[in-house]
């Protein structure tokens, strides 16, 4: 497939499962998450760009979502200063960084809960 149909796709792919709150809020409750929704909006989802069948759209929303997320934490990684710095490889930009931003919010609430689920434990 041509690259550049292939981007356009994934931008119209981001842009739809953007106004689905439902498929990548971890700030919803669990009660408006539930697997029967999910699949009713990933439907939607399908319907909505007709070019994709659910679970074509699923897979890509994941990896699209996991590039996001491995993008962002290695460009907030804090890099050294100064003549003792060891030089660093040039981070390749991930093309949709700015269009999935959307999801950060969900990002730091997820993290903040694992991290909090965890020290719970420990203590227990």
């Amino acid at each position: 497939m041509n690259i550049g149909i292939q981007r356009d796709r994934d931008k119209m792919l981001i842009n739809v499962v953007q106004t689905k709150p439902g498929l990548w809020n971890t700030q919803m409750t669990l009660s408006e998450r539930t697997k029967a929704k999910k699949k009713v909006l990933w439907k939607e989802v399908q319907n909505i760009l007709g070019f994709m069948t659910m679970d074509e759209a699923m897979k890509r929303w994941k990896y699209l979502r996991s590039c996001y997320v491995r993008y962002r934490r290695l460009a907030n990684t804090y890099v050294p200063s100064g003549s003792a710095a060891q030089p660093i490889k040039k981070l390749k930009v991930f093309r949709f960084y700015e269009l999935m931003r959307f999801i950060d919010d969900s990002l730091e609430n997820a993290r903040y809960i694992f991290l909090y689920s965890k020290l719970s434990s420990d203590i227990l």
